[in-house]
């Protein structure tokens, strides 16, 4: 039951229309028992590694929704690569989920005046569950006062979804409603659990059962590899106070990545599942290589940690063109400003012209 406060009032007041997304839920890891089949973070997140891994911050995995009447989310997908989970508490919301596969920042919204067979309509109702697959675009709008619950995990089965959208808003995120940084640090210790898992038994001749399918695998691996090259775009923010690392965050994804380089040279050239693992995995490199390889000037850079010496110290610069074109402005400025200051050079008449005005 939702006590007396500002947003407790203003939902209850007919005049206004309200939509408060990503209320924080004091939950680590917070999904229903549905998903245990395909989500493993809980299990993950609890052993002690070897090499250690420090990053406890998870990011907003878990958080509620509380809107109004009238209240509409227009059309986005989720970050990170991330799916979601929503249980509608109370109230009612109809949702529109786009069917085209992943979101691209060039995707159209629904045409209202006929039907779109790329987009499916729904309505949640009090109790209702929705489950959306990483990239998923959707549009929520609420019809009756509403409470929901909801949060972001990452399935063994998607990964490759995941990597598809991790490339995608590297380049542009302008679809996705939120951004959280922190979201994908839950990968770092998921891949020392299947790690474990995967020594148990690592020359059997068929695909283990415990871990991703094969090609999800991969994909994770080509995730975890690039990790540090696949930031997402960031919207616009202030440059002295930009998104950043949480602690230890860099040094997971370094102690990972490492990890991953002699797991690969490890995989055995006799054993025809090791080199499948191994073919994906080099196919998946490639693409993301060849993404990353048009117009690099272009592209988001990593963030800094969250104890930079350099926040507030001087501005944080998306890409290198970003950079550059901020440089030169500031040295043009500075150029014009030498020359508006400058004292009027002395005027000098040759000796000619001298002589002609005395005459």
């Amino acid at each position: 039951m939702l006590c007396s406060s500002p947003l407790s009032d203003a939902l209850f007041d007919e005049d206004n229309i309200v939509s408060a997304l990503d209320l924080r839920v004091p939950q680590t890891h917070n999904y229903p028992d549905a998903l245990d089949g395909l989500v493993h973070t809980r299990q993950a997140c609890h052993p002690v590694y070897d090499p250690a891994l420090h990053c406890t911050d998870y990011g907003p995995a878990a958080w509620a929704i509380a809107a109004t009447a009238g209240a509409v989310t227009r059309m986005h997908k989720d970050a990170s690569g991330c799916a979601m989970w929503l249980r509608n508490l109370c109230g009612e919301k109809l949702v529109a989920v786009y069917l085209g596969g992943s979101l691209e920042a060039k995707a159209r919204e629904p045409d209202y005046d006929k039907v779109d067979p790329k987009w499916k309509v729904f309505v949640l109702r009090a109790g209702d569950y929705m489950f959306l697959p990483p990239g998923a675009g959707h549009i929520v709008a609420t019809t009756a006062l509403s409470v929901a619950e909801g949060g972001f995990f990452y399935s063994s089965y998607s990964f490759r979804r995941t990597l598809e959208n991790l490339v995608q808003d590297h380049f542009n995120s302008r679809l996705c409603n939120s951004y959280s940084p922190a979201l994908t640090s839950v990968l770092f210790p998921l891949w020392f659990w299947f790690l474990i898992e995967w020594k148990k038994n690592p020359s059997v001749p068929n695909w283990p059962e415990r871990l991703p399918p094969l090609s999800s695998f991969a994909a994770l691996m080509v995730i975890l590899d690039n990790m540090g090259n696949l930031i997402p775009k960031l919207h616009d923010s202030d440059p002295y106070r930009p998104p950043t690392w949480p602690p230890a965050y860099v040094h997971d994804r370094d102690t990972v990545s490492k990890s991953i380089k002699g797991f690969v040279k490890h995989l055995k050239k006799g054993n025809a599942t090791h080199q499948l693992l191994l073919g994906k995995y080099t196919k998946f490199t490639a693409q993301v290589q060849e993404a990353l390889g048009k117009e690099p000037e272009k592209q988001q850079q990593d963030l800094w940690e969250w104890d930079d010496k350099r926040l507030g110290a001087i501005p944080y610069f998306r890409s290198t063109a970003a950079e550059f074109k901020a440089r030169s402005a500031e040295t043009e400025g500075e150029m014009q400003e030498e020359e508006e200051n400058a004292e009027p050079a002395p005027v000098l008449q040759s000796k000619r012209v001298a002589k002609r005005a005395k005459v």
